[in-house]
C-alpha cells in the first residue's frame, strides 16, 4: 500500500483510481510499470503514477500517445509528480 495521505488522498477513497508508487526509479521503469498496471485495468479506469524522475512524465505522455490512453494531469508536489492516466 502506497502512502498517498500528503496528497489529500486515501487509497480507499476511489475505487476506480490506482496508484502507482515508482518514487526512486528511473527510465524506462516508471512507464513499464505504469504500462503493466495499465493492462489490468478497465476501460476508464485512472492509474495515478508517483515519479520523482524528471523525465517520467514525458515517457508516460508518450506511453498514452502510442496505447490510446488520455493523459489527464502532471500535478508537480514537493516529493515528485503525479501523473494521472485514464485506460483508453
Amino acid at each position: 500500500m502506497n502512502d498517498v495521505s500528503e496528497f489529500g488522498m486515501d487509497e480507499s477513497s476511489n475505487p476506480d483510481e490506482i496508484w502507482l508508487d515508482v518514487r526512486g526509479e528511473f527510465c524506462p521503469v516508471p512507464a513499464a510499470r505504469a504500462k503493466q498496471q495499465l493492462d489490468e485495468l478497465s476501460k476508464g479506469a485512472q492509474l495515478k503514477v508517483w515519479t520523482t524522475d524528471p523525465l517520467a512524465p514525458v515517457d508516460l505522455e508518450v506511453l498514452c500517445e502510442r496505447l490510446g490512453h488520455r493523459l489527464i494531469s502532471h500535478a508537480p508536489k514537493e516529493s515528485g509528480v503525479v501523473t494521472t492516466i485514464e485506460k483508453g
